[in-house]
């Protein structure tokens, strides 16, 4: 270990591609303490997407009952629709690097030309290839699920428990049916009409 390492965060996020729903990001510190933790415990992070439900719960238990430094931030669809996805991902990292400080940045995905931190590093595929982002992976996955299914109870007509806010053929058929709620990510549905 580089004994000049002081800590990194790692960053990823989930609900990009979704057309309802906020955007979440998550933020996972790891410092010399807590590589101690995950090395003495035996925990390694994978990618949420290649989880079940259960396991990411196991992982964020983890995490909490070892008190992980972790951060998590949403962006709603209002405010996705105002300035787009990328700078709504923008915002949300910025959020979580002013509160962490850390001396580098691991960023899950392809460069942001308008996010100027120059100890900023970008991995495609980093939650398969980093544990730290993967587990930042997990904290973002498991936060918007809970959102989006506690979402389903004031928005029933949509089955947001089921596609958690994604694109399916189901959550289209429902919107031809419902009609857009407020919810939902005008600026991803600008093609969608309702056919009468």
């Amino acid at each position: 270990m580089n004994k000049n390492f002081y800590n990194l965060v790692a960053i990823d996020e989930v609900g990009r591609g979704a057309i309802a729903g906020p955007l979440v990001v998550g933020g996972l510190m790891i410092d010399k303490t807590v590589i101690k933790v995950l090395r003495k415990h035996k925990i390694y992070f994978f990618d949420s997407k290649l989880l079940t439900q259960q396991q990411r719960l196991y992982f964020v238990s983890l995490i909490k009952k070892y008190k992980l430094p972790y951060k998590t931030y949403s962006v709603n669809n209002q405010i996705i629709d105002k300035y787009g996805i990328q700078n709504a991902f923008t915002k949300a990292i910025i959020k979580i690097y002013n509160y962490f400080q850390p001396q580098i940045l691991l960023i899950d995905g392809l460069k942001i030309k308008n996010l100027h931190l120059k100890n900023a590093f970008y991995y495609t595929k980093g939650d398969q290839r980093f544990c730290s982002i993967a587990g930042a992976s997990i904290l973002a996955k498991v936060k918007r699920d809970r959102y989006m299914i506690n979402l389903a109870k004031k928005y029933p007509f949509y089955a947001f428990e089921k596609n958690k806010g994604y694109g399916t053929k189901e959550h289209y058929c429902l919107l031809q049916r419902w009609g857009i709620s407020k919810i939902h990510r005008l600026s991803f549905l600008k093609n969608f009409k309702i056919e009468i």
